[in-house]
């Protein structure tokens, strides 16, 4: 081992560790863990306690937010000794109820038989019998014994787990919202035996009866926006050794690495104004150092791929999204479920900016937080695309990147028959009851749109600026592509390059970029979609 790696060694032995994926706030005492003080947040929900509901993407910290509040009602002073709320509460003690949806066995029991289990569980802890069999009159008769030792604490976390676990199915989601409604019905009913309400989910469903049967739940997601994840100054303040450890290894400077993790793992925000790192992503940079993609594998619901495989998402729609305050309570179960609001409370979005229209009404921008996330997201869209795993998505857009900034149309164009090869005939299944005709212009302009759509996706992801459907006076023209020395006029069409780029020429796409030093490339691409194959790349310098 070279000296170098045994001093980073050495100098990790005496820091306290990363705290990755600790979801128990005994763990962090116990295992010598940095713990990044959020108690001065807490401290506000402590303090004015009510029935608050806080919705955040997974791996972000909810978890150990709702863990901390269970020790500080259970009383664990001793575990807060080197928290700001150490001297700043009474902890008093209060009866608690813990439930964690994400660790109710649902799927092989009914949701009911999960609930009551676990306040069967419960009711062991403080020796107290229960008589009731339904989830509710359980649930309502626990608090109500609990309260003769104190005001209760309701702790729930990811509630919505028995929703979004089949979202895609609705009618088992209907039946578990229907069983949740009547359980959360209970809460307000007994708000003189409550201290505290506080749930937590990935979701806020608008018309889950959460919301409706507990309409004095005072949702906080967008007030409270650093209660979870970590800010730029509490990741430099308290992981400043892992930092310099990672400019060591790289020999950078220590801007460089910050700058560099700003990039990957920041941009998470609530409010457009105070922003945010995934707690998961960059911890495990820290502990790896190495810059890798990380969040995908674990924070990605399993419903959302299913659900963007079904709906065929292209991503152009999505990116620079403006919306208004209705968006944010537009989430529900249903058929059609709408994307963009999915991909905002899985975390593939973020707000990005704030602004007022011209009668003062709020508007969010909306677009991906890093680099991390749209890397993740446009890899997944293009597995979902062109069907082909990871290595040969990843290999075909390496030589295609070098083959736009070398100009090498030869090599465009086998890395673009790689991605675009054996794509099956069922992407597209038009209703044969139409006329011929008219089915085979759908046919025809949608498989068109899809090989667009393929190479909009590849560009983005390997990082080089490509714009769709641009409007010119003369028409519509299909993308511009630009790298370092190039400009790439493209027209796509099926079945023929030559008219492709004969429309670049009539309509003289190429007119606004002349006084432009680079080079201008006019580019026909034509895809046999019978041999599923690019054909031979019209194109000409212009």
């Amino acid at each position: 081992m070279a000296l170098k790696d045994l001093y980073l060694c050495h100098l990790i032995k005496r820091m306290k560790r990363i705290p990755l994926g600790k979801q128990h706030f005994s763990q962090f005492k116990s295992q010598n863990l940095i713990y990044v003080d959020k108690t001065r947040e807490i401290y506000e929900l402590v303090n004015e306690p009510n029935y608050y509901f806080y919705s955040h993407p997974r791996r972000f910290g909810k978890s150990l937010t709702v863990d901390i509040l269970k020790n500080i009602y259970l009383g664990n002073k001793e575990l807060f000794d080197e928290c700001w709320i150490y001297d700043k509460i009474t902890w008093k003690v209060h009866p608690v109820v813990h439930l964690d949806f994400a660790n109710l066995d649902f799927s092989t029991k009914s949701l009911s038989k999960a609930i009551s289990d676990k306040l069967n569980e419960v009711s062991l802890e403080y020796e107290i019998e229960l008589f009731n069999e339904s989830p509710k009159d359980k649930f309502r008769e626990l608090i109500t014994k609990l309260s003769s030792l104190g005001r209760v604490v309701v702790l729930i976390d990811e509630y919505d787990k028995p929703l979004t676990d089949y979202i895609t199915d609705v009618d088992k989601a209907e039946i578990n919202r229907e069983i949740l409604r009547e359980f959360f019905g209970v809460l307000k009913p007994l708000g003189d035996k409550i201290e505290l309400v506080f749930i937590t989910g990935i979701a806020r469903f608008s018309k889950v009866s959460l919301f409706s049967v507990l309409n004095n739940l005072v949702d906080i997601t967008f007030s409270a926006p650093t209660l979870v994840g970590i800010t730029q100054q509490e990741l430099e303040y308290y992981f400043m050794p892992y930092i310099k450890i990672l400019a060591e290894k790289f020999d950078v400077s220590i801007e460089k690495i910050l700058k560099r993790l700003k990039q990957m793992y920041n941009g998470y925000s609530w409010n457009g104004q105070d922003f945010v790192y995934n707690p998961f992503s960059v911890l495990t940079a820290l502990q790896d150092k190495n810059f890798g993609s990380y969040w995908f594998a674990t924070g990605t619901p399993k419903f959302l791929i299913k659900i963007l495989k079904e709906r065929k998402v292209s991503g152009q729609e999505i990116e620079a999204h403006f919306v208004n305050d209705m968006f944010f309570n537009v989430f529900d179960i249903e058929e059609n479920l709408d994307v963009p609001p999915l991909l905002f409370q899985t975390g593939y979005l973020t707000i990005k900016k704030t602004t007022y229209d011209n009668q003062f009404r709020k508007k969010y921008l909306l677009g991906y937080p890093n680099q991390e996330v749209k890397e993740a997201f446009l890899q997944s869209l293009l597995e979902i695309y062109t069907e082909k795993k990871y290595s040969t998505v990843y290999t075909a857009t390496e030589y295609l990147k070098t083959g736009f900034l070398e100009k090498d149309i030869p090599a465009i164009q086998k890395q673009l028959n790689i991605l675009l090869s054996d794509i099956s005939y069922h992407l597209f299944p038009f209703e044969k009851r139409k006329p011929d005709e008219v089915r085979k212009q759908q046919e025809f302009m949608a498989w068109e749109g899809y090989f667009q759509t393929i190479v909009y996706l590849v560009l983005q992801y390997i990082g080089i600026n490509i714009q769709c459907e641009v409007t010119k006076k003369e028409g519509r023209l299909d993308a511009i592509i630009e790298v370092d020395n190039y400009i790439y006029v493209v027209e796509f069409k099926l079945n023929d390059a030559k008219i492709a780029l004969q429309q670049i020429k009539d309509r003289n796409y190429a007119h606004a970029f002349q006084n432009t030093n680079k080079q201008i490339i006019l580019m026909g691409i034509g895809f046999d979609r019978v041999k599923k194959e690019v054909l031979p790349i019209e194109w000409e310098l212009n």
